[in-house]
């Protein structure tokens, strides 16, 4: 994403150099070069020839008509919304491979689409929101993950799959409740996942869970001084997972997301492809209208 925002915004200052020129040099040569014309003609000139007389180098035209766009485009995307396609099944089922979702770039923090450091502090994530960030393992990788922990909150994940988060400020540990709804209406690799409600502190959301799959405390990530399966998220950190609780790489795994690597929360789905790539090739299969609409 930030790879995208580089070479768009190169792209717009080229043309904004090109609709300068225009304006300050191009432009008076041209308009003099048709009143020159006109007067030696005694009048109008033909539409054949003032269009030659205005034509003038490609880049410079070219330049002068995208400019304005381009603009508007950087601006668009870099400070309001910004589109983000989910690559995975990690978020499952409350978002599919295939979802394109708005990603407000305004909720977290006015910031400098080059740096990501804010510039106006406009709010912060609220437990439950649905996260795009920069993969503190590869920044130059976006993730989407539902932030569970807060700054200073404690979170437990145990072999037995029981989320337990204890909030900041010396409140009591409370084990996440959950309740089942459904079994294999989704899968993954063949195997039948269970579906149910969660309720994150007041936030309800959908997760999926795999009946035979486990993982040990110990392939967990360590935090120092913590017990495994344990962590207390410092200040400026939060701690993100999937929704599809044993098919996401996520904070149990690589720690926490820096505040300064935090893109925006996701808004609304604007388009989903269904696409099956269980063959040697991906194949679209169609679009998927009924899934167009917010996300929580």
């Amino acid at each position: 994403m930030k790879d995208f925002t580089f070479i768009l915004a190169a792209v717009t200052v080229l043309c904004g150099i090109a609709w300068f020129w225009d304006f300050l040099r191009v432009r008076p040569l041209r308009n003099a070069r048709i009143l020159a014309a006109e007067k030696a003609a005694g009048g109008s000139i033909s539409k054949e020839e003032r269009e030659k007389l205005e034509a003038g180098n490609w880049f410079v035209d070219l330049g002068r008509e995208c400019f304005w766009v381009l603009l508007a485009v950087f601006l668009f995307r870099a400070f309001l919304l910004e589109p983000f396609r989910i690559p995975s099944e990690s978020m499952m089922p409350t978002l599919l491979k295939g979802d394109f979702v708005a990603v407000s770039k305004y909720a977290y923090g006015i910031r400098n689409p080059f740096t990501g450091h804010v510039m106006i502090d406009t709010g912060s994530p609220s437990r439950g929101d649905i996260a795009v960030f920069r993969y503190p393992e590869d920044p130059d990788t976006a993730f989407i993950k539902r932030i569970i922990g807060l700054p200073g909150d404690t979170i437990s994940y145990d072999e037995s799959k029981n989320l337990v988060i204890k909030p900041a400020g010396g409140a009591d540990p409370v084990t996440v409740p959950k309740e089942w709804t459904g079994m294999g209406e989704f899968s993954l690799a063949g195997h039948p996942l269970k579906r149910g409600t969660e309720d994150l502190l007041g936030v309800r959301h959908d997760i999926l869970e795999a009946p035979d799959r486990t993982f040990p405390l110990f392939a967990y990530k360590k935090q120092e001084g913590m017990p495994e399966g344990t962590w207390q998220v410092p200040e400026g950190m939060y701690f993100a997972m999937g929704d599809n609780r044993d098919n996401s790489r996520d904070s149990r795994f690589w720690g926490f997301v820096p505040e300064e690597d935090l893109i925006g929360p996701a808004r609304f789905i604007w388009l989903s492809i269904n696409t099956d790539c269980s063959g040697m090739l991906c194949v679209t299969e169609g679009l998927r209208f009924s899934r167009i609409g917010s996300v929580h």
